[in-house]
């Protein structure tokens, strides 16, 4: 008894870490835009720095994980429980990874004000990939089959925003070749962007495998 006390404890703290390195995620990529916006550079150096934290986390809930599979052997939806935990702690920091790459990157970015159409896109992508992390992750803490399948709709809206921007920044090149380093800048932080929200797209797909034992559509567990 005293063993399935144990087991079930972990369990529960591996969803509370989980969910905890997802929050860290968030506000790195809440903040780096910030940082930009406002021109904080102590701002953005302090979320360069934190990176080492996701990091951390994300060790240690790979190594909870992995003494649950070995300890314990789970089986069935608590088998789906740890593997979907240690493949979306893979994809959390990649997302603190990305934090930190728009961080160094606002370090050289033109202020957002310059260019107001580049921005109104890059804002709709920054805003709907955060959102897209939060709902998955809010998906796997209430166990919402729709709130996880919804995510993935959404990537659309932050694929077509790029479309868009990718448009307006050739047209600038075209235009303005002396600008080149600005608009590559430019470039690079919308697809910073775009993979955020791919990240967030497998977060919802592994909440998806979690609660159903079905990942893109094939029956694994």
């Amino acid at each position: 008894m005293k063993l399935r006390s144990n087991y079930d404890r972990s369990l529960v703290q591996l969803d509370e870490m989980i969910q905890e390195m997802g929050s860290q995620t968030l506000a790195a990529l809440e903040n780096a835009m910030t940082a930009w916006e406002t021109r904080d550079g102590e701002m953005a150096r302090e979320i360069v720095a934190r990176d080492a934290q996701i990091n951390r986390q994300e060790k240690q809930i790979e190594q909870l994980c992995l003494e649950l599979l070995l300890r314990q052997q789970p089986v069935a939806g608590d088998l789906r429980r740890v593997s979907a935990g240690l493949k979306m702690v893979t994809d959390l920091e990649r997302l603190g990874d990305h934090a930190q790459d728009i961080a160094r990157l606002s370090l050289e970015l033109d202020p957002p004000q310059d260019h107001p159409r580049w921005y109104a896109l890059v804002q709709t992508m920054a805003d709907t990939g955060r959102e897209m992390v939060a709902q998955a992750l809010e998906s796997g803490r209430t166990g919402s089959l729709d709130g996880a399948r919804e995510v993935a709709a959404r990537d659309n809206q932050v694929d077509e925003a790029f479309r868009s921007l990718k448009q307006l920044l050739g047209q600038s090149l075209a235009e303005q070749p002396q600008q080149v380093d600005q608009i590559l800048n430019w470039l690079m932080l919308a697809k910073y962007l775009e993979r955020v929200a791919d990240h967030a797209v497998n977060l919802g797909e592994w909440v998806v495998f979690r609660i159903t034992g079905t990942y893109k559509d094939s029956r694994v567990l």
